[in-house]
């Protein structure tokens, strides 16, 4: 391989790779069990299993 090469994956690997993990930051607060999530922001409970008759 060219030497330049390597030196421009390098550098771009050293930038690309710290940045990646900002994309998937969720933007909530941290709830626990006794800081529960309000009513108003939690979804329908859903179950995975067919409809009992």
């Amino acid at each position: 391989m060219n030497k330049n090469f390597t030196t421009i994956m390098v550098i771009f690997c050293g930038i690309l790779f710290p940045l990646k993990g900002f994309g998937q930051k969720a933007s909530k607060k941290n709830f626990s069990l006794f800081s529960p999530v309000p009513r108003t922001q939690m979804r329908d409970m859903e179950t995975d299993r067919p409809d009992v008759t």
